[in-house]
C-alpha cells in the first residue's frame, strides 16, 4: 500500500560536496529523483485523484483527459521530490524497491503536466446524496459544415439534357493574361527555379486553335458521364501533334510531368481517354485528356495559358466546358487580293449573307433565350477576316478569307457546330468581285476543310501554323512542306491502296542497278 511522504525541497548545491548530502536518498538515479509523489485526495465519486505537486487544484490527465487547460511554460523553478517507499499489503517495506510499470504511471504526471501554469484554484461541487454521478465531459465547438457541391454535367454533347441551363463561357480570346509571367523572359524563354524552361506568352497570348469538333468525340458515353461527375475544377489537355494509340501511357506521363513542375503542384490526375471504335483518320480523336487534382489557383493559370511549350513536351489546355470557335469557315473565288479594303468588301459580303437568309437568325432564337434581341445583331457585327496564302501547285498560290465571328451567340457546343454548317451552305456574293464559297468539298466529295497535324486547328494548314513563329519557340519548327500540307490536299481515294508514298503507277522508275546512295 502506497503512503505519502511529505515534500522535501531540493536546493541547488552551489558547493563541491557531493550529491548525498543534498539528497540522502541513496541508491537512486538522477533520472528517478527528478520524479515526484502527487497528494492524493478524494474525488467526487469517492476515488482518489491526482493533483498537481505545485498546485492540488490543477487537474491531472485522467481526470481533464481533453487538455482543456492552457499550455503555458511556468518561470519558476521545478521542486523535485523524493522517490516514496513501497510497502506490501501489510505496510511492510517491499524488498524489490523499483516500483512495477502501473506503480510509476500512476504515481508521477507526464512532464507536459507539470509544466503546465495552474488556474485559480476553484473548490470542487459536492455530490449530494441519492444523486446518480454523470461524467460531463468538455463540450466542444461546432464545427462548420460545407456546402453541398453539386456537379454540372458538359453541355457540349448529347448525352446531357438539353433542356438544361447552360453554364456561362467565356470566349478564349478574352483570357485573363495578367500576372501569368511574373520571371522576366530572355529573349522569348523563361526559366522557373525548378529549371524549367518554357516559350513566355506572348503580348496578346498564344493564336487560339480553333477546333472544329468536341471534344468529347469517339469517347464512349460511360465514360462521359463518369468524367464529368469528378469533383473540383477540371480542364482539357492535348499534346502539340497528338495522335491516339492503343497505348496512351507515355503521353499521360508526359502530360503529369509538365503540369506538376509548372504549377508547381504536388500532384495532379491526368485521365486517359479511350476510343469509342477506330479513329477516322488515322490521326483523328480522341486526343484530350481529362485534367482534375488541381487547385482551383492552378487550375486557371493552365487554361489562362493555353500552350506550355518546352523542349521535350508540348501541351495545349482547354476549359472544361469547351467554349465555341470563334472561326466559321474560309471563303474563296474572290477578285480580292489581302488589302484592308479587300477584306472590309468581305466582311460586308458574310453579313448580307447572314441577315438576308432568315434560318440563320431563326436557327439562334430557336437554341438560345429571346430575353436578349441583339443576340443576333451582336454576332453578325463582330465578323472579322483574316486572310490567307496557300498553295495551290509547287510553283503557284493563291489567297483565301478565313471568316471568325468574335462575339459568337451562346448555342451550346453541338448546336453551335450545326449553325456553322448551315453558314457554309450559303452563298456570298459581291458586286463587283464575284461570288465566294466556303471550302467544303469539291467535285469528287472529298473535304477540303484545313486541319493542322500540330494545334488540330481547322483554319490554317499543317505547314501555316503560327506557333513556330512565336519569339522563343522551344517546339519543332517550320519543316520543309510540300504544297500539299499547305493546302492540304487530301490523297486520292482509289490510290490509297497500293502505293507508296511518292511512287507512281508503274512501281519503280529506277532499274536494279546500284544507287550509289550516300557516296561521292
Amino acid at each position: 500500500m502506497l503512503e505519502p511522504l511529505p515534500i522535501i525541497n531540493v536546493t541547488k548545491n552551489t558547493t563541491n560536496d557531493p550529491p548525498s548530502s543534498i539528497n540522502p536518498k541513496p541508491q537512486t538515479s538522477n533520472r528517478t529523483r527528478k520524479r515526484e509523489l502527487l497528494p492524493l485526495t478524494p474525488h467526487r465519486s469517492g476515488a482518489p485523484i491526482k493533483r498537481h505537486a505545485s498546485n492540488p487544484t490543477v487537474p491531472s490527465q485522467s481526470e481533464d483527459p481533453f487538455k482543456s487547460q492552457p499550455h503555458v511554460f511556468p518561470t519558476h523553478n521545478f521542486v523535485l521530490n523524493p522517490i516514496p517507499l513501497l510497502t506490501n499489503s501489510q505496510g511492510a517495506p517491499r524488498q524489490n524497491s523499483k516500483p512495477t510499470y502501473k506503480e510509476t504511471y500512476s504515481l508521477y504526471p507526464r512532464m507536459d503536466e507539470r509544466m503546465q501554469d495552474p488556474p485559480s484554484p476553484s473548490p470542487p461541487t459536492p455530490i449530494q446524496p441519492n444523486e446518480t454521478h454523470r461524467t460531463i465531459l468538455p463540450t466542444q465547438e461546432p464545427q462548420p459544415t460545407a456546402p453541398p457541391q453539386t456537379y454540372t454535367l458538359a453541355t457540349n454533347d448529347t448525352i446531357n439534357d438539353p433542356s438544361a441551363t447552360l453554364p456561362p463561357t467565356t470566349s478564349l480570346s478574352k483570357r485573363d493574361l495578367s500576372d501569368l509571367d511574373a520571371l522576366v523572359a530572355n529573349n522569348g524563354v523563361i526559366t522557373h527555379s525548378n529549371g524549367l524552361r518554357r516559350t513566355a506568352i506572348p503580348t496578346n497570348g498564344f493564336p487560339i486553335p480553333q477546333l472544329g469538333e468536341s471534344v468529347w468525340r469517339n469517347i464512349p458515353p460511360s465514360m462521359k458521364t463518369r468524367w464529368a461527375a469528378k469533383p473540383g475544377p477540371k480542364a482539357w489537355a492535348r499534346l502539340y501533334r497528338a495522335f491516339y494509340t492503343e497505348d496512351m501511357s507515355s503521353q499521360a506521363q508526359e502530360i503529369t510531368e509538365l503540369i506538376k513542375r509548372f504549377t508547381d503542384a504536388p500532384s495532379v490526375l491526368v485521365s486517359t481517354p479511350i476510343a469509342e471504335s477506330r479513329p477516322n483518320p488515322s490521326n483523328g480523336p480522341p486526343h484530350h485528356f481529362l485534367i482534375s487534382g488541381l487547385s482551383q489557383q492552378a487550375h486557371d493559370r493552365i487554361v489562362n495559358t493555353g500552350v506550355i511549350a518546352t523542349e521535350t513536351t508540348i501541351i495545349l489546355t482547354l476549359p472544361f466546358i469547351q467554349p465555341p470557335p470563334e472561326y466559321l469557315g474560309t471563303l474563296e473565288n474572290f477578285s480580292l487580293g489581302d488589302t484592308d479594303n479587300d477584306k472590309r468588301t468581305v466582311a460586308e459580303a458574310v453579313k448580307s449573307a447572314l441577315t438576308t437568309n432568315p434560318g440563320i437568325s431563326t436557327f439562334v432564337n430557336d437554341h438560345t433565350s429571346r430575353t436578349n434581341p441583339e443576340t443576333f445583331p451582336l454576332a453578325c457585327n463582330s465578323i472579322r477576316i483574316e486572310t490567307l496564302r496557300i498553295r495551290t501547285s509547287k510553283t503557284t498560290n493563291k489567297i483565301v478569307w478565313n471568316v471568325y465571328c468574335d462575339n459568337p451567340p451562346p448555342l451550346p457546343f453541338d448546336k453551335y457546330i450545326q449553325w456553322v454548317k448551315i453558314i457554309k451552305n450559303l452563298n456570298f456574293p459581291t458586286e463587283d468581285f464575284g461570288a465566294g464559297r466556303m471550302r467544303n468539298t469539291d467535285h469528287r466529295g472529298i473535304e477540303r476543310q484545313f486541319h493542322c497535324a500540330g494545334c488540330k486547328s481547322c483554319d490554317h494548314p499543317t505547314g501555316l501554323c503560327p506557333l513556330p513563329d512565336i519569339l522563343g519557340w522551344l517546339g519543332p519548327a517550320h519543316a520543309t512542306e510540300d504544297f500539299s500540307l499547305l493546302d492540304n490536299h487530301p490523297t486520292n481515294p482509289e490510290n490509297i491502296r497500293g502505293r507508296g508514298r511518292g511512287q507512281t503507277r508503274g512501281g519503280r522508275s529506277r532499274g536494279r542497278g546500284p544507287r550509289n546512295r550516300g557516296r561521292f
